[in-house]
């Protein structure tokens, strides 16, 4: 989102709003580097021809680039808005609307997400987040193969929800063939880690309970029955059953060995640049350049060479490089709470804030809580940082969002529990015109900007009558027609 509305927010007094002020992305040093550096990246990997395989990018990487040099300009379209008392124009810029790496469609996702999902997904009860982390091997493997993350993913939901069930199974003595127990899960496949490396893992939201109803009479609600306290041992058993049935799938798909367990590279397939990238990001190295093959530069640490440990706390359990943290729990009544969370599991790749230029022209990207080794930023030269963004960037039709349980969008009692997304009155105005009921809505920019930085795009800067939409403007001739009339520069610099 807005970077510079986000800072006048933090100094503002609760209750007030601000005008919009358009960002301006060819400041930022996220932009900057993209653009001077992404066609010499290009141009680099067109002169190592045969000394890296494939050396070409696929589409959807380059396009993702393109786009993001277009977003936020307004030389290439914006959407007209005028003042209904004194006639100005605003201007505001269009967005990629891309999710591999941009901070300001990826920020705009997030809080239009985490809204949706507070107010149209979860239902009222208390809500555990459970982190799943793979070794580096599974990571790479899992970013290469969707499938694979798939069924993964599927692993992963199938023993934490038998655990819920039969943890309400023992603790009421009914019989499981009287009654429907149902559990519900949101999941958050992140791609990347702290550090701007390839890291696949899971951020699951679970009810922390069971849907309950009787078999007899499905027409009822269920009703929600919440679980026991969780304990650190409950943890480790599930991780161990995890971690088991993972490495006896990857034995069955042929990327481990049946005795030693050790990775299988797969002869068959040809490694293309895009997978040699992602490689390298997984293991924290440089893929191409002058430096590949080189550790990512640590700043501030000891030159530990291992991957950085850390040590478990309670409800959280690590064995053969998986790692699973249950100790995030929202009471019920915490709605923000639970918005905040979400927000964080959609939270863009890289926050521009704690992105800095070195003189020599590499960019720092500081840690947000510094290493046990002392690291507390990683340094990049500006084809370094290009290389690491296509790394994290996913493939085209891959959903990054699934819905488990009572939860997913076919379950048959889904209706049954997620919150209203209207109110009662409002339901039976549209019912009377509407024979299907009507879907959420998604949250419109203004209102995002709203929520989210007490942003109101509805205020005129002039006169403070009231903003609204009047065309999008995206034929060129009349992009620098307007422009000119604006007195902004019409062409893109």
């Amino acid at each position: 989102m807005e970077t510079r509305a986000a800072t006048e927010h933090k100094n503002r007094t609760e209750g007030e709003a601000a005008a919009y002020r358009q960002r301006s992305p060819k400041e930022t040093i996220f932009h900057q580097v993209i653009e001077e550096h992404f066609p010499r990246f290009l141009s680099k990997l067109e002169e190592q021809g045969d000394e890296v395989v494939r050396a070409k990018l696929p589409d959807h990487v380059e396009a993702e680039f393109d786009a993001y040099l277009k977003c936020g300009i307004l030389e290439h379209g914006f959407v007209k808005m005028s003042c209904e008392d004194c006639k100005a124009t605003l201007l505001v810029p269009l967005s990629c609307k891309k999710r591999g790496f941009c901070p300001s469609c990826i920020g705009k996702r997030m809080n239009e997400g985490a809204a949706f999902f507070v107010a149209n997904v979860i239902p009222h009860t208390p809500v555990r987040q459970w982190v799943l982390s793979f070794p580096m091997p599974a990571r790479f493997w899992m970013a290469r193969n969707p499938r694979l993350m798939s069924s993964v993913l599927n692993i992963f939901m199938r023993a934490v929800h038998r655990y819920y069930k039969n943890s309400f199974l023992k603790n009421s003595g009914i019989k499981s063939s009287e009654y429907k127990v149902q559990t519900g899960s949101l999941t958050v496949i992140q791609r990347f880690g702290g550090a701007l490396n390839l890291n696949i893992h899971f951020h699951t939201l679970f009810l922390d309970g069971v849907y309950v109803s009787k078999t007899a009479d499905l027409k009822e609600p269920p009703i929600f029955v919440p679980n026991n306290p969780l304990h650190t041992e409950e943890v480790e058993i599930l991780l161990k059953t995890i971690q088991k049935r993972m490495v006896r799938h990857l034995i069955k798909r042929g990327l481990l060995s049946k005795y030693e367990n050790d990775p299988v590279p797969d002869l068959n397939e040809e490694m293309t640049l895009f997978d040699s990238l992602q490689g390298s990001s997984v293991l924290g190295r440089i893929g191409t350049g002058e430096n590949q093959g080189n550790k990512v530069r640590r700043v501030g640490s000891f030159g530990t060479e291992a991957e950085s440990a850390f040590k478990s706390g309670p409800l959280a359990a690590t064995l053969a490089g998986f790692s699973l943290h249950a100790a995030t729990f929202i009471k019920e009544e915490k709605r923000d709470r639970l918005e905040t969370l979400c927000r964080y599991l959609l939270r863009p790749p890289v926050s521009e804030k704690r992105l800095e230029r070195r003189n020599n022209g590499d960019v720092l990207l500081r840690l947000k809580s510094e290493w046990s080794d002392g690291t507390f930023a990683m340094e990049f030269t500006p084809h370094e940082f290009i290389e690491k963004l296509i790394a994290i960037i996913p493939q085209p039709r891959i959903h990054g969002v699934r819905f488990h349980g009572i939860l997913a969008p076919s379950a048959e009692d889904r209706k049954k529990v997620v919150p209203a997304a209207l109110s009662e009155p409002a339901q039976g105005e549209l019912f009377e015109c509407h024979k299907k009921k009507p879907k959420p809505q998604k949250t419109s920019w203004a209102e995002l900007l709203k929520r989210t930085f007490q942003i109101d795009l509805s205020k005129c800067l002039v006169c403070g009558g009231v903003v609204k939409f009047q065309k999008a403007v995206l034929r060129k001739s009349e992009i620098m027609e307007t422009l000119t009339l604006a007195r902004l520069s019409p062409t893109p610099e």
